[in-house]
């Protein structure tokens, strides 16, 4: 059909060091996972692929060019997400906040909205302190960020269709859902409801996740479930209007690339209890061993993976559908890696009939300030970060508009903070390249399509709390 228009997506290829390679949890990484993966994408021949975090093993510069390298194998244009792996990984493997997104990818906006036809992708990049830090969240979405998902869905959810996109399942959905690395701290459940509260106000198609490294057949029994109430939660997809607790959205949970990492945890009960348990210490030694041996010897995965125990070593897939006009429901379709072959799908209702006009094509509509790197800046849920009392932070943080815009300011909504310095870079060509200097005057910038700020926050007396940064502009002639 000559409109039509095939997404594909892929959940945690977990890219380690420069090499194409993926993460495993015992001997050296795999080359066989990323490669069938890139094998399987390229043959389902989408116009579009949308990737749903955990890019990389641990976030380090030489892991983003290894992902680089990854994505330019793939024949069609990426937008991308940052799951808990993008950041600094653990308090082991602290480097610079996933700067490679930025500077290896050079991705502008991390968070941000993309429009094919009438259907609206919504990509939600989450915040992240290292993993192991019990005084702090492992993995967030602040209440910026639910702003920002808020002002879409208010202007578009009449209208459209609306997808949102991010990288760790929601509890009490799929399978897992409740029990998956940091699912079961109640920061998360808090989290959790916030996104339901929004799906229950607008209307979502679906809700897409990540994150859980199990096989794309796996079902759930019931005593893994938890809560009475959930247990019939089972399989990685779902429609919300069979449970009462649940909002009327699809709730689908990717299977991964790469089930080569986390393949332990995932089926070993005993073993994952023990892994929670030890990584709440602030310096915890099962993480530390585990870090340790994870990429010790020879490659394991690749050399068991060529025989049939594939059916216990797991099936890793990635996914697509077709947007056909005029049609109000769509499949998703699993394309398992190891064979290429579509092997499952699942229905899901749309609000609205699609439309996608006469040359359909993917458009960034929107994006939100993204934290580039940081020092001394410390992630919380309900505010962006804080900066310990008395004490001096920096950010890098950096934006792209839909449009030439000509800067006019900052706001900072913040609170215990006594001073901030900002220093101003732009771009011409949405964020491919930038002013060679950093200058503390904007207006020498003139009219740019993205900006880069480094801001050093000065905290009272008491912690300084920064709910939202503001960039301040003309609004473009209509």
């Amino acid at each position: 059909m000559k409109n039509k228009v095939r997404i594909a997506f892929f959940a945690d290829p977990h890219i380690k060091h420069r090499k194409i390679q993926s993460q495993t949890d015992f001997g050296a990484p795999s080359k066989w996972l990323p490669r069938k993966a890139i094998r399987a994408l390229n043959d389902i021949k989408p116009n579009y692929i949308f990737g749903l975090g955990d890019l990389t093993a641990t976030g380090h510069k030489k892991d983003w060019q290894g992902y680089k390298r990854w994505v330019q194998k793939l024949e069609a244009p990426v937008f991308d997400l940052m799951g808990n792996h993008d950041r600094d990984y653990t308090i082991f493997q602290s480097h610079n906040y996933g700067e490679g997104f930025f500077t290896v990818l050079g991705r502008v906006s991390a968070t941000k909205a993309v429009k094919i036809g009438n259907l609206i992708f919504i990509l939600i990049s989450e915040e992240h302190d290292p993993e192991g830090n019990k005084k702090l969240l492992t993995s967030t979405v602040p209440l910026r960020t639910f702003e920002f998902i808020e002002k879409i869905l208010k202007k578009y959810s009449p209208d459209h269709n609306i997808f949102v996109l991010s990288h760790t399942l929601l509890r009490g959905t799929t399978a897992l859902s409740n029990d998956w690395s940091f699912n079961d701290i109640n920061d998360w459940k808090t989290i959790s409801e916030r996104f339901f509260q929004l799906f229950e106000k607008y209307p979502v198609v679906a809700h897409l996740t990540g994150h859980a490294h199990i096989d794309y057949r796996y079902r759930a029994k019931l005593k893994d479930i938890g809560e009475k109430k959930y247990k019939q939660k089972v399989g990685k997809f779902i429609n919300g209007k069979d449970f009462e607790s649940l909002p009327n959205t699809h709730f689908l949970n990717m299977p991964c690339v790469d089930t080569a990492h986390g393949w332990i945890g995932s089926n070993f009960a005993l073993l994952r209890k023990l892994g929670k348990a030890t990584a709440k210490a602030k310096r915890s030694p099962f993480r530390w061993l585990y870090i340790q041996l994870e990429e010790k010897g020879p490659p394991i995965f690749d050399i068991l993976y060529t025989s049939k125990i594939h059916y216990i070593l797991g099936r890793p897939a990635v996914y697509y559908l077709d947007v056909v006009p005029g049609k109000d429901t769509i499949k998703i379709i699993t394309r398992w890696v190891g064979k290429n072959k579509d092997t499952e799908q699942y229905n899901v209702d749309l609000k609205i009939p699609i439309e996608l006009g006469i040359t359909p094509h993917a458009e960034v509509i929107s994006t939100a300030l993204s934290l580039q790197n940081k020092e001394n800046l410390q992630i919380t849920r309900d505010n962006w970060f804080q900066i310990p009392a008395s004490k001096k932070g920096w950010g890098i943080f950096s934006q792209r508009f839909t449009k030439m815009r000509e800067l006019i300011g900052i706001k900072v909504d913040a609170k215990n903070l006594e001073d901030y310095t900002v220093w101003w870079q732009g771009s011409t060509t949405k964020g491919k390249t930038w002013t060679t200097e950093w200058t503390r005057t904007f207006s020498e910038l003139g009219k740019v399509n993205a900006v880069k700020i480094k801001v050093e926050f000065q905290a009272e007396k008491s912690p300084a709390k920064i709910k939202d940064i503001i960039i301040k502009t003309k609004k473009p002639a209509s």
